[in-house]
Formats: C-alpha cells, sequence, structure tokens
C-alpha cells in the first residue's frame, strides 16, 4: 500500500484493470485537482468507483476567551466584527480547510486564516486567543476540548455525530451545510462489472468486523458502506460542490 496522491492515482489509472490495484478515494483529490490546475488526474472521470466505506465528520472547536456560547452567537460576533475571527488552517487540500471554506462561504463571515503545519500545532494559539477557531476530528477535539479554554461548538455532519449527541450539527444553525468526507476505492476504467461486484461485497463485509469499526472509529470516522453507484454518484456530487468551492477561495488568495 502507498501514499502518494496524484502519483498512486495515475499509477492506479494506468494499472491493468485486473482488480489488483484499488485506489483510496475522496472528495479532497476534487479539492485538490481545483486548487491545482496542474494535477493531472480526475478521479471522477478517471476511475470508475467500487465501494464507500467510510465517512469523516469534523468539530469545530472555538477559544472560550471568545464572549459567545453557541454557533448562533458567534455568527452574531463575526459578522459585528469583521476579521475579528481568526480560524487555524493546517495546509490547503485537506478535509479542514475545505470545512473552513465552506463556513466562510455560506455564513458570509469574514475570518482571517492562519496557516499551520498541523491541528495540533493550532491549540496552543486557541487557548491563549491567538486564534480563535479549528475544525479537527472528533477524537482530537473532544480531547483538548475536555480540557478548558476551548470548547465544541458542531460538527460538520448533516446530522448530529455518534457519540456526540449533545454537540449540534453546524447545519441546525446554517442551513444546508455539510462537510463530512466521504471515503471509498476505485479502479481504473474498464474493470469488469464482476471484479467491481466481488470487491464490493468484500468491502462490505469487511465492514462488518467489530475490529475495523473500531479502528475506523479511532481515526474519527464511520462505516459507510455503499454500492458502486450510490458511492460514484455521492462523490461526484461532492467533487462539484468542492470545485466551485475552491474558485472561490482560489479568488479570495
Amino acid at each position: 500500500m502507498e501514499n502518494r496522491a496524484d502519483a498512486a492515482a495515475a499509477e492506479a489509472i494506468g494499472a491493468p484493470p485486473d482488480g489488483y490495484t484499488l485506489l483510496l478515494s475522496g472528495a479532497e483529490d476534487a479539492f485538490r485537482a481545483a486548487r491545482d490546475k496542474s494535477t493531472s488526474v480526475d478521479i471522477v472521470s478517471d476511475t470508475v468507483p467500487v465501494a464507500g466505506f467510510m465517512q469523516v465528520a469534523l468539530v469545530l472547536v472555538m477559544s472560550s476567551a471568545l464572549p459567545v456560547k453557541n454557533l448562533r452567537e458567534l455568527l452574531n460576533f463575526c459578522k459585528a466584527n469583521p476579521r475579528r475571527i481568526a480560524f487555524a488552517s493546517p495546509g490547503d487540500d485537506n478535509a479542514v480547510q475545505m470545512s473552513a471554506e465552506l463556513f466562510r462561504t455560506m455564513t458570509g463571515c469574514e475570518m482571517v486564516r492562519i496557516r499551520y503545519a498541523g491541528s495540533a500545532l493550532a491549540y496552543p494559539d486557541l487557548v491563549t486567543n491567538k486564534v480563535q477557531l479549528v475544525f479537527d476530528t472528533p477524537q482530537a477535539a473532544m480531547d483538548r476540548a475536555g480540557r478548558g479554554h476551548m470548547h465544541a461548538v458542531a460538527v460538520t455532519s448533516a446530522r448530529r455525530w455518534p457519540g456526540l449527541p449533545d454537540v449540534p450539527a453546524i447545519t441546525e444553525t446554517v442551513s444546508g451545510y455539510e462537510s463530512a468526507g466521504l471515503y471509498g476505492v476505485s479502479m481504473r476504467n474498464g474493470t469488469p462489472p464482476d471484479i467491481i461486484d466481488l470487491l464490493n461485497r468484500v468491502v462490505t463485509e469487511a465492514l462488518n468486523d467489530p475490529r475495523l469499526v473500531a479502528r475506523l472509529a479511532e481515526l474519527g470516522g464511520i462505516p459507510k458502506p455503499m454500492r458502486s453507484a450510490e458511492f460514484g454518484k455521492r462523490l461526484a456530487d461532492q467533487a462539484e460542490t468542492w470545485r466551485r468551492l475552491a474558485d472561490i477561495a482560489n479568488a479570495a488568495e
């Protein structure tokens, strides 16, 4: 197994259509392609979907130094104080940045982006109120939020996240907001349908294994088994959303 982003995608697309080369795929691939016009791989058109297997949401964490208690108050404060709120951004082409860009676009909040090498590096500045917001995985966010100086405001999924029933979804305040990453596996175009069906069954069966479910939970995800066609449609829909968002983010910089 290799993790080489575009190089890995190009290799998977060029591999024989025999079912032995799988590519981890998600909406981040489309966001990366839209941000970087030199990227030659289109994950939607250049591959065939095999199966969805995991959905990942993020938690919006806020510094307790802000004079607000919930998302509605945060939005009111943000609009009354343009560019007074800074959010931590660990990189350009990942779920954290996508979630923040979607939040900025849908709410109209003028926030300052502060780049970090990783989410963990932002927390000391969140404690001292140098930055006020960060999107992070449920495990990392809740572990740190429980120590004071910050608290969880909302989750990015369309519904409240399993294990966090007291943390509202952003869409409860910002109608239509959703930024829950969908991940699955794809293969090169031309792979025979019987191979796709076989691998889809294997992935779906594997998601019944409690050990795998536990491991996904450690990564901040929940099982999301999908047939090939359903995964392909969801991936294409998300990709179009992130392409439009990436164009807005590129124009803003």
